[in-house]
């Protein structure tokens, strides 16, 4: 099938991006198809066939991650062509990130995710956006719906690509962006941060290769809301760029999970250590739902060995008895 159609902004062409469509089913990942989108906002694509994808307008930044993403439920009538234009939404979130010294941080990490439950027909919760600041400190997140959105600045490298040692700690704000509504001043004073040195063994006290780990803050929001991070070849992984104060950490591999931990603290400029136990998620009470499989887990609720849209991941209950993304491995 033949699609064409335009991307616009404020009935503006929406230029230099990327629009992908993920087909619903198996393998999503596999038989992806994707296209730029020319800079009067136009773009031509040829799908395998007729029924539900997810479309994703991509706007892609300079550095290695830098990515601003809105999703559409699409459904691809069984026709030889079919347009589909894709009209932006007008919410957006800016402001300016300061580090220790006070002074505005040059390419700080700003990632933007939605809080809260995750639409199942979402592959990333219907927005995501992962950027950097401007030379003078600044950020700008724009194409927003309205919700609520987990925004985060600093912290170590995304995906570790090219890391160095982390130079400034990850905070993290919720916001409610209205219809059309554009947050501004939205500021971000970052602390020298410390790091925490994660061991994962079995029970038999063997170190754990390959663990995939997430830590909450104090708040119980997940770091990284996608994880690649995974123990070395003795069971460690230290987690750079926290701001001070108190985490805690679960651990997975396969069918093998974690308690969530006790919380530790972790220092400015310091190395907090803690040391962690995974078994056999099986052991658990199991709970499923179309798409994932549940876990209690403790006193959370995780999805440790489910898959949802192609991603791995944890999942818990927020207020309003949703399973909430607590952080997606993709595949």
């Amino acid at each position: 099938i033949r699609l064409h159609g335009k991307v616009t902004l404020d009935g503006e062409p929406f230029g230099g991006g990327v629009v992908t469509f993920y087909p619903q089913g198996e393998k999503l990942y596999e038989r992806l198809k994707f296209t730029d989108v020319d800079e009067r906002g136009e773009y031509e694509i040829m799908v395998d066939g007729p029924g539900e994808y997810v479309a994703i307008v991509q706007r892609i930044g300079d550095a290695p991650g830098q990515q601003q993403n809105v999703e559409f439920p699409s459904e691809i009538p069984d026709q030889d062509e079919f347009r589909l234009d894709f009209e932006l939404p007008l919410g957006r979130i800016s402001g300016t990130v300061f580090g220790p010294d006070k002074k505005p941080q040059a390419a700080a990490r700003v990632t933007l995710s939605p809080a809260g439950g995750l639409r199942s027909d979402a592959l990333r919760g219907g927005q995501y956006a992962e950027i950097q600041t401007g030379a003078d400190g600044k950020f700008d997140l724009v194409a927003l719906r309205p919700g609520r959105y987990t925004v985060s600045a600093g912290g170590a490298a995304f995906f570790n690509i090219g890391a160095g040692e982390a130079r400034l700690g990850r905070v993290s704000e919720e916001l409610r962006v209205g219809e059309d509504q554009w947050l501004e001043n939205v500021d971000f004073h970052l602390q020298a941060p410390g790091s925490l040195e994660i061991t994962v063994t079995d029970l038999d006290g063997a170190p754990v290769p390959g663990a995939y780990i997430f830590v909450r803050d104090a708040a119980g929001r997940i770091i990284e809301p996608f994880s690649l991070f995974q123990t070395d070849g003795s069971g460690k992984f230290e987690q750079q760029g926290l701001t001070p104060g108190e985490y805690t950490v679960t651990a997975r591999k396969g069918s093998s999970v974690s308690l969530e931990s006790p919380p530790v603290k972790v220092n400015t400029e310091s190395r907090s250590k803690i040391s962690m136990q995974i078994s056999d998620g099986n052991d658990a009470l199991g709970l499923r739902i179309p798409g994932w499989e549940i876990q209690f887990v403790g006193s959370r609720l995780h999805g440790g060995l489910g898959t949802c849209a192609g991603g791995e991941g944890e999942y818990r209950r927020d207020q309003n008895d949703r399973a909430a993304n607590d952080g997606l491995i993709p595949d």
